[in-house]
């Protein structure tokens, strides 16, 4: 019997190769004979086309992005016919096809039903604290306090009524699989993302020894306020004035809403008097090389379910500097392969950064520790993703 995995993505992100690379597609080979993905395309692509001989089947939205509901009602719709009419309804009936959305809103609403209507599993990898987003993000941008409240009560309400109906939830983090419990899903396991480590640790080793003038600091990610990143700047800032050190700043990432484009100018504008190097977009598989480039990875979030960013940074052999989200925990041991610093805080982001600038010695320990553990995580998950898709009667 044929075994296929369907995933739906939420949001426009990233270009197809990018998926692939970012959630290490490739992976689920070891359980699936062939994975289909759903995605709002940026890029202009056909609606339907394959990759490495049709193991990747990719259907693509094809349609400019904003954040407004009615776009949102309107790749949900997209999401249901392509499901129930160019998937459910042309696959072969001795295959067996496993639904795995990544949130329970936009992309997980129509999965599910189609998924129950049609008789399919349908797996919910929470991949985001939605609510928590929603509301930090909120008061961050300043948003008015009752539109904020109806926006929250709804995802609630979402969460509530449709996390009983899933098949299975995988929490990415520990914390992401609490807040599954507090909205009565009723079978969960927690299991972070799988990177393709390889990558990054030949990259690693092509990197000359740190020396105490090499010190530059990377981040990684979406530019967004949410992400802390002025924090981090701010933290520069500050070293700059009070000890005269001034690292490289490396900040590899776009905006992926137009809201954010504000937040990215005053940023630029913050960072005027610093060195501080835009990177812009980078394709995943040239990630390890910035990786390489850096000293120390910092990831300022205010928010963060699990941060694949983190582990591509440790496993790259950096000191990661994080605040105290539910992800970064998970990851991070503090004190000895990075820090963790409280959400916001930028005097301790800045008194953390200091301590590794001026101590080679510790980023090479702090480094080498991280991509011991980082390997450590991926084998354990690797190992609870067998025991789970076994369970799942694959």
């Amino acid at each position: 019997m044929k075994k296929e995995i369907v995933f739906i993505y939420d949001t426009p992100s990233t270009t197809h190769d990018n998926i692939i690379g970012t959630h290490n597609l490739a992976y689920y080979f070891k359980f699936f004979d062939k994975v289909r993905i759903l995605y709002w395309a940026k890029e202009q692509v056909s609606e339907v086309f394959e990759k490495e001989n049709g193991r990747f089947v990719f259907y693509s939205y094809c349609s400019p992005y904003d954040s407004g509901y009615i776009t949102g009602l309107k790749y949900m719709i997209w999401i249901g016919k392509t499901l129930w009419q160019k998937i459910c309804a042309k696959t072969l009936p001795e295959t067996k096809s496993i639904f795995m959305t990544v949130i329970p809103v936009w992309a997980g609403i129509p999965t599910l039903i189609v998924g129950k209507l049609k008789n399919k599993k349908v797996v919910l990898r929470l991949e985001a604290k939605k609510i928590e987003y929603a509301k930090i993000e909120g008061d961050l941008e300043g948003a008015s306090k009752i539109p904020l409240f109806v926006k929250t009560f709804i995802l609630k309400l979402i969460y509530f009524f449709t996390l009983p109906f899933y098949d299975l939830v995988i929490g990415i983090s520990e914390g992401v699989s609490k807040e599954a419990v507090k909205y009565r899903a009723k079978k969960i396991v927690t299991i972070p993302i799988i990177i393709n480590l390889e990558k990054f640790l030949i990259e690693a080793k092509k990197k000359p020894i740190l020396t105490e003038n090499t010190t530059n600091v990377l981040y990684v990610g979406q530019i967004k306020k949410i992400k802390g990143i002025h924090n981090m700047v701010e933290a520069i800032k500050l070293l700059k004035a009070e000890a005269g050190l001034m690292p490289k700043v490396l900040l590899a990432g776009i905006t992926t809403n137009p809201k954010d484009e504000r937040f990215y100018r005053e940023l630029q504008e913050m960072s005027k008097e610093l060195d501080v190097g835009f990177l812009g977009w980078t394709p995943h598989e040239n990630l390890p090389k910035v990786y390489s480039k850096a000293d120390i990875f910092v990831l300022p979030s205010y928010t963060e379910a699990l941060g694949i960013v983190i582990m591509e940074a440790m496993a790259s052999g950096l000191p990661v500097i994080a605040t105290k989200t539910s992800g970064a925990q998970d990851l991070v041991e503090d004190g000895k392969t990075g820090f963790l610093v409280p959400i916001g805080n930028t005097i301790a982001l800045k008194e953390k950064i200091k301590v590794l600038l001026e101590n080679p010695g510790l980023r090479r320990t702090m480094g080498s520790a991280g991509r011991e553990r980082i390997k450590k995580i991926i084998q354990q998950a690797d190992n609870a993703n067998k025991q789970l898709w076994q369970k799942m009667n694959l």
